[in-house]
């Protein structure tokens, strides 16, 4: 996923930068101080709330003036002018009616435009904020204390000496690791000048919305952590207090600032997830029949008791074949999880429940850097559940969305896929459902092969339900959101419900490298059954003919992977591995000799001109 960055001009012609990222329904941030869009997308201090809430809506934020990549060298720095370029982020994203969302002196700036525009805000939230600035508060002892800082802010900003800067990030941030305090400290440096940060500084100080508030006619959630220095608790309690209808959702912590994996960040996500509804619009939801025939409305509960309670739901990620998958934190070791739970026709079957914990204790075992790393597999609280690593990232299927991927990028995801093939199959586990949906990459580019152990469960199940006589039968595993059998992806051995080994997921990486690379599928049909028939009977179009730009060793890796006869395919996941690697070694060299020979020709070209 990535960040696409823009500039908008205010009616003062100063230019404000923002940026867009995630697809769905629009969540736009209110500016606050110290903000930087390129810098903040890969920081430690914000990437993961932005990559949290980009998951499953437009979110679009942008650097105010004076601020990061917007103009620095600005006349107006003052309160109005912040809420005016919000009007124009807004006017320039032609945004119609979107939550808001305010952090620190960004809590101001969206009550005001809130109250400006109710018809445009649909939600407000406020995190950290305030109505009333350090001077208006009218504390003698926090005003020295401001000012002070305000010297050593003119004093030590612009110096490479963090330990000006490091008075900043203890306040706002004072459990931030080592890594987070460098990446605060980084981003005050670079995110504007000495003499901006006095006067934004300044500013602030001076902000006083309390007679806004009861103004407010828009639904709104106030966040505030009780024991945090920046801004005092009961600030936020004013906020609630004072507007209508306002709902306070105090938070345990005493950092201003978000941080992954403190105790207050699994709460903020819940708490707003659930304000705006997203805890179903987030989810991948499933209807099924039941033999009324009326459909069955999945079931989404953040507050499930039968899940041990150091597990905190934040959200749900998807419904499917094999159950219900969320978000959540584990309190104890402070750290993100997927939880997977089974569906009750499964747990009520002992036999099939016993094979499911058999092969997920099998894929727990395997412990491999592209395979998904499963922490936990229980039933203590009721529910059969597996915890697993939570991957930040998206799924392959999410990046074909947006078109067929560059030969080197598709070589890399296949390589590593087929490294983590190797290592499965090593351990005597085949996979059978290898799709751009079980593959996902992370942010630092490392793939993650999913749900190991999971489909041999779920193929005997269906089985028993199918014609056995039919050559077809393995398509009754195809209704969505199941996870064995997806039609465009099946070995011909499987389609035709054969007994299955390591050869079928060869078969299936194949048909996944030659989408990424072609941008679709190799086999496609009006109908499932038609896509069968073609995988049985038909050879795909030739890779050259949809990405010319192929080399002529990729389209020999494809067609072997493809050849429908198992025996004349790969024999293991280990040798399509090699062949990529080897392709992807020989094309760096070639594109290192591409550039040699320009710069060879460039410098005789100089030389000439002398």
């Amino acid at each position: 996923m990535e960040q696409q960055i823009h500039f908008c001009t205010t009616h003062d012609d100063v230019q404000i930068a923002y940026a867009t990222v995630g697809q769905g329904p629009p969540l736009l941030k209110a500016a606050n101080w110290l903000s930087h869009l390129e810098w903040d997308w890969q920081s430690p201090i914000w990437r993961h709330l932005l990559r949290e809430f980009s998951r499953d809506h437009t979110f679009i934020r942008y650097d105010e003036r004076g601020n990061g990549l917007s103009d620095w060298k600005v006349a107006d720095l003052s309160f109005n002018a912040w809420v005016e370029d919000l009007e124009s982020v807004v006017e320039a994203t032609k945004l119609d009616r979107f939550p808001l969302l305010g952090i620190s002196q960004g809590g101001a700036v969206a009550i005001a435009y809130a109250v400006r525009h109710p018809e445009k805000v649909s939600h407000l939230i406020l995190y950290g904020a305030y109505a009333r600035g350090w001077i208006t508060r009218d504390s003698a002892e926090e005003i020295e204390q401001r000012q002070a800082q305000l010297t050593l802010v003119r004093l030590g900003w612009g110096r490479d000496n963090p330990a000006f800067r490091q008075l900043w990030t203890s306040l706002y941030a004072p459990d931030a690791t080592p890594e987070q305090a460098q990446s605060f400290n980084d981003l005050q440096r670079i995110s504007t000048s000495p003499e901006n940060a006095v006067k934004l500084l300044t500013e602030m100080g001076n902000i006083d919305v309390v007679d806004l508030l009861p103004q407010v006619k828009v639904p709104t959630l106030v966040l505030h952590c009780r024991d945090e220095a920046g801004v005092p608790f009961e600030e936020g309690r004013k906020l609630a207090g004072t507007i209508s209808g306002a709902r306070f959702v105090p938070l345990e912590g005493r950092n201003h600032l978000l941080l992954e994996g403190a105790p207050s960040w699994g709460t903020f996500v819940k708490e707003i997830r659930r304000f705006l509804g997203t805890e179903e619009t987030s989810a991948l939801t499933q209807t099924s029949r039941k033999s009324s025939g009326a459909p069955a409305k999945a079931l989404i509960d953040l507050h499930r008791t039968d899940l041990p309670d150091r597990y905190s739901l934040i959200s749900l990620l998807g419904v499917g074949g094999m159950g219900e998958v969320y978000l959540a934190e584990d309190t104890r070791l402070g750290r993100k999880v997927s939880i997977k739970t089974l569906p009750s026709e499964f747990t009520n079957d002992k036999e099939r429940l016993r094979r499911f914990h058999h092969e997920a204790r099998a894929a727990s075992a395997l412990n491999h850097p592209n395979l998904l790393t499963i922490h936990e597999i229980g039933s203590e609280a009721g529910a059969h559940f597996i915890a697993a690593e939570y991957i930040d990232g998206e799924t392959l299927r999410q990046t074909l969305k947006r078109g067929k991927m560059k030969v080197d990028e598709a070589l890399d995801v296949a390589q590593q896929a087929a490294f983590a093939l190797t290592a499965a199959h090593r351990e005597g586990i085949v996979h059978r459902d290898i799709k751009p949906e079980n593959i996902m990459v992370r942010h630092d580019g490392i793939v993650k092969v999913l749900d190991f152990g999971l489909a041999k469960l779920l193929e005997d199940h269906e089985r028993d339900m199918i014609d056995h006589e039919a050559d077809t039968r393995a398509l009754v595993l195809t209704d969505p959101g199941k996870v064995l059998g997806t039609p465009q992806y099946m070995s011909p051995e499987q389609a035709r419900g054969q007994d299955l080994d390591a050869r079928t997921d060869i078969w299936s990486l194949g048909v996944v490298l030659y989408e990424m690379v072609a941008g679709r599928p190799p086999f496609r049909g009006e109908t499932k059954s038609h896509t069968v028939v073609s995988i049985l009977e038909a050879e795909p179009p030739p890779l050259s003919a949809l990405a010319p730009e192929a080399p002529t060793e990729l389209q020999r890796i494809v067609r072997k992977a493809l050849t429908k006869d198992p025996d004349s395919r790969y024999q293991t996941a280990r040798d399509l591995m090699i062949d990529l690697k080897n392709l992807r070694r020989e094309l760096d060299i070639q594109s290192e000799l591409k550039r040699s020979t320009v710069s060879d020709a460039s410098d005789r070209t100089d030389r000439d001109n002398l």
